[in-house]
C-alpha cells in the first residue's frame, strides 16, 4: 500500500473522481511510493506576476521518478464547441473544462523550474525524473478489462 498524504482526505474534497483515484492509488501502488494529494504550489515571476497552481496527484517512486497526475471526473470528451474539452456530470449537465494535458504538462514544467533554483533540491535537480499523466476514473474504454 502507498504511502499516502494526507493519510485520508478531507470531507470536503468535493471531487468524485479524486476519491476514487485516491483508493486505489493507495490500494494497488507499492509500499515505497509516497502519493500527496492536491498539491498547490507558487511561482513568482520576478517583475511580472505570481504564478499559482494545483497538482492533483503527486507520485513519487525513487526508482521510477516523479509523476505529475491530472484528474478529470465526469464523462470527459472534445467538445471545441465548448472550448476543447467538456465533461458530463451523473446529472447529464455538460460543462467546459480545461484542457487536462495542458495542465499537466504546465504543472510537470512549473515543478521542474522550482526543483532547479529551489537552494534545498538545486544540487539535485539533474537526478529528477518528471512525467505527467492525465487520468480520468468515470471513463469506460471499450475492449479494457
Amino acid at each position: 500500500m502507498a504511502e499516502m498524504y494526507p493519510e485520508r482526505l478531507p470531507e470536503e474534497v468535493s471531487s468524485e473522481a479524486e476519491r476514487k483515484l485516491f483508493t486505489e492509488l493507495a490500494a494497488q501502488l507499492p509500499d515505497d511510493v509516497a502519493v500527496l494529494h492536491s498539491v498547490q504550489w507558487l511561482e513568482r515571476v520576478p517583475r511580472r506576476y505570481d504564478l499559482d497552481g494545483e497538482i492533483d496527484f503527486l507520485i513519487v517512486d525513487r526508482d521510477r521518478g516523479i509523476l505529475i497526475l491530472e484528474v478529470k471526473g465526469g464523462v470527459i470528451s472534445r467538445d471545441r464547441s465548448m472550448g476543447g474539452w467538456a465533461s458530463m456530470n451523473r446529472h447529464g449537465k455538460i460543462f467546459g473544462i480545461k484542457d487536462p494535458f495542458r495542465q499537466a504538462v504546465g504543472s510537470k514544467h512549473t515543478l521542474k523550474r522550482l526543483l532547479d533554483n529551489a537552494p534545498a533540491t538545486r544540487p539535485f535537480a539533474l537526478r529528477y525524473r518528471l512525467q505527467h499523466a492525465v487520468a480520468f476514473p468515470d471513463v469506460l474504454a471499450e475492449g479494457v478489462h
